[in-house]
């Protein structure tokens, strides 16, 4: 323990885990909700009363108590990646938006998104021209006569 953080340590006195310390008192525990997610991942049954439930907004929570405890495994899995990946904001927001778009939020999907909004450069969905592609496709018309190969 140090004036500023707790921090976990292996046999070697190497540090696995620093948290800030709190100071003071607190009616609630305190909790770092990437160590909760690893736990849901393995146990998701654990959900009803997990200390990190209410972080979660509706759409989000809405989905988890509907899904199949396969999907909640991994959606908690993803989820996990994700904020090691982004931070645990960056990933719950990622999660409501694929929620809130109808999309599937224990895919990989998630951990796409979530790094892409991280990055910046989130993608922007709009119409797709995919005209580009038949271009790859259309042969010369003297093609098939010269034994060129059809695509």
């Amino acid at each position: 323990m140090r004036h500023e953080t707790v921090e976990l340590l292996d046999e070697h006195a190497a540090v696995i885990r620093s948290f800030p310390r709190v100071f003071g008192q607190h009616p609630e525990t305190i909790t770092e909700p990437s160590t909760v997610l690893g736990v849901l991942a393995r146990k998701p049954g654990g959900w009803a009363n997990s200390p990190i439930r209410a972080q979660f907004a509706d759409p989000v929570r809405d989905w988890i108590d509907t899904a199949e405890s396969v999907d909640r495994r991994r959606f908690f899995t993803a989820l996990h990646d994700a904020s090691s990946a982004t931070g645990f904001l960056t990933a719950l927001d990622t999660a409501e938006q694929l929620v809130t778009d109808g999309g599937d939020p224990s895919g990989p999907t998630l951990g796409m998104l979530a790094r892409r909004i991280a990055q910046g450069t989130e993608f922007e969905a709009g119409i797709v021209d995919l005209g580009v592609y038949d271009q790859l496709v259309e042969q010369p018309a003297g093609a098939a006569a010269q034994g060129v190969p059809a695509a």
